[in-house]
């Protein structure tokens, strides 16, 4: 740990950090210049890496507890809650709507009682046109987060679909988000950007590639989703980079990163990274668990990055900074 750092711990929580930011006015400073973006997965990936037997432990009123958890200790910027997916696939998600109805009563409560809250935008995840075509006319869904991948081999496990057809339902789904959706916003999870579970290690020339076909559509934000967590800072640089040479300004990108055991330092040099570029949207969770169970074998998933490993991470680039 760094020396000057004046508590004997990391903050793990939006409350810890504030009070540490706030004990020294060049961090106020310096954080004001980079400003961060969280977007909690929580219930979502968090929860569809865990088998099904462990699935059927997530009551609605255990997610519940979680959502609250997760406003009181940290208040992210956007909340993933749930899924639009197979209920034979991904039982814990097939409450998703009425997670989502639970989160409008208690938005509306707190308006009624004139209670000040910074907008917090609130997600679900639908992996392709058909799932789409299953909410178009349900009021219940406000912005929306999809799938992509520079990896034909995952995107047809995935969602049996290669890149070519993937593109074509998002170019629908954009034509019914014009439409329809018009104040929605639109999250693409970009995965496999560095190695793909079932292909291997990426082509990172290919990985822009796809990238700049899919900016095309005019993405709210798309997330770069190291799928296996084994991502390179000089290959995450060499992307990065590319697209921004090639038109795709830095920040239309978000992290979402995987955290194998002993990669922690390496996880830290890629947000420190990305905050030199002004990337500063980040998938966090409370919850020690994370990827695709459908996807990849159970020996090779990782949890999600923690609250308390991108403070600890902020906290040293800030550091840095006054240094």
């Amino acid at each position: 740990m760094l020396k000057n750092i004046i508590y004997t711990s990391y903050p793990t929580t939006i409350h810890s950090f504030l009070k540490w930011r706030n004990s020294n006015p060049k961090y106020n400073e310096i954080y004001k210049k980079i400003g961060c973006l969280l977007y909690d997965v929580s219930l979502r990936d968090g929860l569809q890496g865990l088998n099904k037997e462990s699935q059927q432990n997530y009551s609605i009123l255990k997610k519940i507890q979680i959502y609250n958890e997760i406003n009181d200790n940290h208040l992210p910027k956007s909340i993933e809650y749930g899924s639009v997916v197979s209920p034979r696939v991904f039982p814990v998600f097939q409450d998703t709507i009425d997670i989502f109805k639970y989160i409008q009563q208690k938005q509306q409560k707190q308006q009624e009682t004139n209670q000040e809250k910074e907008q917090q935008y609130h997600y679900v995840f639908i992996p392709n046109y058909v799932n789409f075509c299953k909410v178009l006319q349900d009021k219940y869904y406000e912005n929306f987060s999809f799938i992509s991948s520079a990896s034909d081999q995952f995107l047809l496990k995935n969602i049996k679909q290669d890149f070519s057809q993937n593109f074509e339902d998002h170019k629908k789904i954009k034509t019914h988000c014009d439409f329809l959706f018009l104040s929605s916003k639109r999250k693409l999870y970009f995965s496999c950007v560095n190695e793909c579970p079932i292909y291997g290690k990426m082509d990172n020339n290919d990985v822009v590639d796809k990238l700049l076909q899919l900016h095309a559509l005019n993405f709210d934000n798309i997330c770069l989703s190291d799928t296996c967590g084994t991502l390179e800072v000089n290959d995450f640089e060499f992307i990065v980079d590319k697209c921004h040479k090639l038109g795709i300004n830095y920040g239309t990108f978000s992290l979402h990163l995987h955290v194998k055991q002993g990669r922690e330092r390496i996880i830290e040099q890629i947000i420190h990274s990305a905050l030199d570029r002004k990337i500063v949207k980040f998938d966090v969770s409370i919850l020690d668990t994370g990827g695709c169970s459908a996807t990849i074998d159970k020996e090779r998933l990782s949890s999600n990055l923690s609250y308390e490993l991108f403070y600890k991470s902020l906290v040293n680039y800030i550091i840095k900074k006054v240094d």
